[in-house]
Order: C-alpha cells, then structure tokens, then sequence
C-alpha cells in the first residue's frame, strides 16, 4: 500500500532520559492524529492495518519492536544518559510513589521496601527494566537476551568477558547506533533537543523539563510529598555498576557519535540548506531498512 512508502519516525523513550519532554515537544510539531504514543511496548498487540495511519511512534518500545510497524524504512531518535545516574534517578522515582499510584507494583514496591544499596543488589531487579535497560531498548529483547546468557556463562572468568565486550558487543552496539537518525544526551537536553529537531526538520518547540521528579512531588497526589535522598555509597556504586555493563559501552559509543555530529552541525552551520532536502519528518540519511515480520 501508499503508506508503507511514508517516512516515519521512531522515538525509542529509555526511561529516565527525559523522554517524556521529548514525546511531548513531538507532539508539538506533529499533528497529533499523526502521532501514535503509550509509555509501554505494545506495538505487537495492534494490526498494520491500525499502525498504518501514524507516521511518528513514541513509547518505551524495544527495537524488535519496531517489526511491527508497517513501513519499508523508520527513522528512529533516542536519548541516553550516564548509566549509573539513570539508575539512581529511577530508584528515587519509584521510591517516590506513593501505594495510591497505579503504577505502584513490581520495582516501584521494592524500590520502596529497600534501601539503595539492598535494590541494587536483589536479584527480582535484574530484569529489562533495569539491567542494561539502555541496551534493551537499543540493540532489542533478542540481542539483549543473548548477551545476558552470555556474560552470565563467563561470569566466573574475566577475560572472556572482556573479550565478548570488546569483540562482540562494542562493534554492534556501534554500527546499531549509528543507524539511528540521531541519538541525544540528556546531559546536554537543550542542546540535544535543537539538533535532533533540524535532523527531523522540523522547527524547534521550546525546550520542556517535563515529568521532574520535583514537579511530581509538588503536583501528584499520588507521589510523596518528601523524599530522603540516599548517599551513592561505594558499595552502591558497585552493585549499580555489574547492572550497567553493556549500558556503559551504550553511553560511552552514544557520546562518541554526539559529538561527531555536533561538529559536523557547527561546520554546516553556515551552509545554506539544500532546497532539494526532504520536507518530511524522517528527513536524513540515517534510516532503518524494513526488517521481515517475526
């Protein structure tokens, strides 16, 4: 059909990124009809025929995911952030809530049942949602799995391990992410969010800090009200850090491209656009060929 030609976007939200303020500038720049949002993953439980009629997604999809929108090519964005600081910004966020939110389940009791250092250490947290999170949504369940039961195969020798990242996972991780439209970093939010809106061509809406902690708290009945900040302790930072493994690499290949793309924008800057350029959201080189249907 016509629209299986359509440009789309993908924005892939990593939870604790500030991806909320970015799902709700797209919103700003894109009719709203257009614009297919959840904060889940659920692509798989709609048909292509109800996929068809959007050309922007923004959930916390995984890239496996994106197999189910029915498109020859996707255009996807993300942001990153430092691994450990996502971790401990998600740990205070869950321990905010209060029993009342609905989302007050799974991680978010035990964030409230344990200390800091007793989260990051329990066994029940290991899962999508937390162990190398960034790496899930980025490389998809299926790699994610694969390189969970590996490094837990050489978890008792360093040196296979060290070579699996180097070998293996470094240059995946490097090639998936340079196939991405663009890839922001939180830490630098503001600028990040003007860059990615001139690779989407589309006029920048004002930088949001939206879903803040603070806000919550002040606004949400369903948050706390106070909220005792833990120290990041060593022994915490190390039972973050055996969480983070593969989100290290993650960061550390995303800050690279970052920053070549930064440059290569100051070199343009002065270079008038191209008439020729695609006035469509999915503008730009960076596009994901159309993957079979699992």
């Amino acid at each position: 059909s016509a629209s299986y030609e359509k440009p789309t976007l993908v924005f892939l939200h990593i939870q604790k990124t500030a991806g909320t303020s970015v799902q709700n500038m797209l919103r700003e720049a894109f009719a709203p009809e257009k614009i297919y949002r959840e904060y889940v993953d659920t692509l798989h439980l709609h048909s292509p025929a109800e996929l068809s009629a959007y050309s922007v997604f923004a959930g916390h999809f995984n890239y496996d995911s994106l197999a189910f929108i029915p498109r020859r090519k996707i255009s996807a964005i993300t942001f990153v952030r430092e691994p450990r600081k996502r971790l401990t910004s998600l740990y205070n966020f869950w321990r905010a809530h209060e029993p009342t939110h609905r989302s007050y389940s799974g991680g978010v009791v035990l964030a409230n049942q344990l200390s800091m250092r007793e989260f990051f250490l329990t066994p029940e947290i290991e899962d999508r949602g937390v162990w190398n999170h960034m790496t899930w949504a980025i490389m998809g369940e299926r790699c994610w799995r694969h390189w969970r039961n590996t490094l837990r195969s050489a978890a008792e020798d360093a040196q296979p391990e060290a070579e699996f990242l180097a070998r293996t996972v470094r240059p995946a991780i490097r090639q998936r992410l340079r196939e991405f439209l663009f890839v922001g970093i939180q830490e630098d939010f503001a600028r990040s969010a003007q860059l990615l809106f001139k690779a989407i061509n589309r006029r920048p809406p004002t930088v949001r800090a939206d879903h803040s902690l603070r806000n919550l708290m002040t606004g949400d009945p369903h948050f706390k009200k106070n909220l005792r900040r833990q120290s990041v302790t060593a022994e915490v930072e190390a039972a973050v850090s055996r969480l983070v493994v593969l989100d290290d690499i993650v960061y550390g290949e995303a800050k690279a491209l970052y920053a070549e793309r930064l440059s290569g924008a100051r070199e343009q800057v002065e270079q008038p656009r191209g008439r020729d350029r695609a006035r469509n959201p999915a503008a730009g080189r960076h596009s994901l060929k159309r993957r079979s249907q699992r």
